[in-house]
């Protein structure tokens, strides 16, 4: 009796086997459990006569891989940003002081959870010669990745500038006081990071040289405080003179896109590629990364 139903049950697997698309069934869903995703971060110079302001969104947003793209200094941008809807793309333009830091998603690739926006530090005002400092704030939009199910949570960042040494031989050092602002912005940030549901993804202009940083490691710096909550793909990656500048005009690599290092360590967000985007017209230059990501229920 027992061999009749092991038998049974043999030719049953075999019949299965044979229905249609039951053979593509199994890697498909093998390909689920890792899918790529291209996220970018672009600084517009905020001074771009408005007309290239236009053509950049609509080309950087053109490029057919990129999934999400963190965007600095977009006052008065609104209208061009919203027009990529009929491209594919959705925008969250934040009120006020914020919406200079919009996100963009593609809305095949993505679904909108929420979002928020934080206070990075309040403005301050300098002793004469110093530049004062702007009130800041970063955003958050959280998404759900329809191809593997995963929760991401999308900061974008502008961190003041003028707050790493470039010149007197001292590369990789703070400038004082500015410094302090910087640093309250990446504790903010870390602690948003902490409360913000799903798997950290943080993009932005952060104003420190990534491979100076790395190599000085000043304990005022960036490397310093985030070490141990994210990694960016600069670090992840490296390529210092394999990959082009993302600010030419001081010899920088200033951008970034950086993951949660736990979610590094368990292999949930890999970053496997990084290009320069050249050929638009700031002062900056997009960085865009891909991305893996592991399907959600697989660690």
């Amino acid at each position: 009796m027992r061999r009749t139903a092991a038998a049974l049950v043999v030719s049953l697997a075999i019949v299965l086997s044979l229905l249609p698309g039951a053979a593509s069934a199994a890697p498909a869903e093998r390909g689920r459990e890792r899918t790529p995703i291209w996220v970018a971060t672009y600084n517009m110079f905020r001074e771009m006569p408005a007309k290239a302001a236009r053509r950049d969104i609509r080309e950087l947003a053109g490029r057919s891989r990129l999934d999400i793209i963190g965007w600095q200094e977009m006052w008065g941008r609104d209208k061009a940003l919203h027009r990529l809807r009929k491209h594919g793309w959705a925008t969250w333009v934040p009120p006020g002081e914020a919406r200079q830091d919009p996100i963009s998603w593609r809305r095949s690739t993505f679904e909108l959870v929420e979002t928020e926006s934080y206070l990075a530090h309040r403005a301050a005002t300098l002793k004469r010669h110093r530049k004062d400092v702007p009130r800041k704030f970063f955003n958050r939009v959280t998404l759900r990745h329809k191809a593997t199910g995963r929760v991401l949570s999308v900061f974008n960042n502008h961190v003041i500038p003028t707050i790493e040494s470039q010149g007197q031989g001292r590369p990789g050092h703070p400038v004082r006081p500015r410094i302090r602002w910087a640093q309250q912005h990446w504790n903010r940030l870390e602690a948003a990071i902490a409360r913000a549901p799903g798997q950290a993804v943080v993009v932005g202009d952060f104003n420190v040289d990534a491979f100076v940083d790395l190599e000085v490691r000043h304990p005022a710096m960036m490397f310093a405080h985030l070490r141990d909550s994210l990694a960016s793909s600069w670090q992840v990656l490296g390529g210092n003179d394999a990959v082009a500048l993302t600010h030419p005009g001081t010899g920088r690599h200033i951008d970034y896109v950086m993951v949660g290092r736990r979610a590094l360590r368990r292999e949930i967000l890999v970053p496997t590629r990084q290009e320069v985007v050249e050929g638009l017209r700031s002062d900056h230059r997009p960085l865009a990364v891909k991305v893996r990501v592991r399907a959600a229920g697989r660690g």
